[in-house]
């Protein structure tokens, strides 16, 4: 089914809800009754401990999808979609990470098993230099989630490991004697090294 001419921006305020938006309103086509429906499920998430974000959502055969800027497409729209949408925002616009040095579902492979970090921000050398695990609201970060980031860590060798549920977020950078805890998110801000021109994180 072609959806293509159904397009509303939606964004997420302060308190957590759903408001539509744009200069001349929703398309022709949008029925309110399809407007609804989004909006009801964008405002059925829960309020996130990050900053409200902007997002560009539609109706896909019955679901809503959002816009992924990362990979330039649309995706569904679940719990833990919510929470990497937020996080992929927070760390360009917070913590400085230029979009193009994201991935999102980044391979790894873990014991001759592949597996997919969430997010995985890569300095200008295309190295791994943060690797973050989002999870759904209703799950709490536990040790088997710091575990499993670890675990790809161990392959990718990212200076910074993040979880994040979207509520809470837990940072860490990787030493010699092992993962110290951090009070805030890393500066992911590219740098220019001494003495080469070409910028790094």
């Amino acid at each position: 089914e072609n959806v293509s001419y159904f397009r509303i921006f939606v964004v997420v305020s302060l308190s957590g809800r759903m408001a539509p938006y744009g200069s001349n309103g929703p398309p022709p086509l949008c029925s309110a009754k399809v407007i609804k429906k989004i909006g009801d499920t964008m405002n059925s998430y829960p309020k996130l401990n990050f900053p409200p974000i902007k997002l560009r959502a539609r109706d896909s055969r019955g679901r809503t999808v959002v816009f992924d800027r990362v990979r330039s497409l649309y995706v569904v729209l679940t719990p833990e979609e919510w929470v990497r949408r937020h996080v992929v925002e927070f760390l360009v616009g917070r913590c400085g990470a230029p979009l193009r040095s994201i991935v999102e579902e980044y391979a790894v492979n873990v014991n001759a098993a592949p597996q997919r970090a969430d997010v995985v921000v890569l300095d200008g050398a295309a190295r791994p230099v943060a690797l973050v695990e989002c999870k759904a609201p209703d799950v709490r970060i536990t040790s088997e989630v710091f575990e499993q980031a670890t675990r790809y860590n161990a392959v990718l060798g990212a200076r910074y490991v993040i979880l994040t549920n979207g509520i809470t977020h837990f940072c860490f950078e990787r030493t010699a004697d092992g993962y110290a805890p951090m009070s805030a998110f890393p500066d992911l801000t590219p740098r220019v090294p001494d003495g080469d021109e070409s910028p790094d994180v």
